[in-house]
């Protein structure tokens, strides 16, 4: 003999995942944006470091700093190598807000002379790369919003071509 289910009970399993399963794919979503924003944003760090490596060594086995173009294809490979787009021939430090920005400043330009003085020379000191790159939310991207946050990555080193 079974039992029957009362009738109150019935459709009560459906009710209850039509409630709970847009919360979840919420979370879900929420996750899978978070997860790939830190990703992002490791990859921009990850690309100002090398940028400001490139810069602070000697260039080409000289006593010289490595010029900015070089800086900013370095950059750009390790931003494209993480699928940002990045094209050295259009990247300015104070580019449109739609695209990547690199900026390096040296000598004087580094905001604290006690971390690395220069003594009126630029080429001892620091370096500092500054690197933008516009984020398009993935989610926010499929359901229709157009908003874009930048993010932003910053790597000071000290030359190693100073005496």
């Amino acid at each position: 003999m079974t039992a029957k289910k009362p009738n109150a009970e019935r459709g009560a399993v459906g009710v209850e995942a039509a409630l709970t399963l847009p919360l979840l794919l919420i979370l879900l979503f929420g996750l899978m944006e978070v997860g790939h924003l830190i990703s992002v944003q490791q990859a921009l760090t990850n690309a100002a470091r090398e940028g400001a490596r490139a810069r602070v060594t000697p260039y080409s086995q000289t006593s010289y700093l490595a010029p900015t173009p070089v800086v900013v294809d370095t950059v750009c490979t390790f931003l494209s190598a993480a699928s940002i787009t990045c094209d050295p021939t259009t990247v300015a430090c104070d580019g449109p807000a739609d695209q990547t920005s690199i900026c390096v400043n040296e000598g004087s330009h580094v905001p604290d002379s006690t971390v690395c003085p220069t003594n009126g020379n630029p080429v001892q000191g620091c370096t500092i790369v500054h690197v933008e790159v516009p984020y398009r939310p993935v989610v926010a991207s499929f359901l229709g919003f157009s908003s874009t946050i930048t993010l932003q990555a910053e790597a000071l080193m000290r030359n190693e071509t100073s005496p």
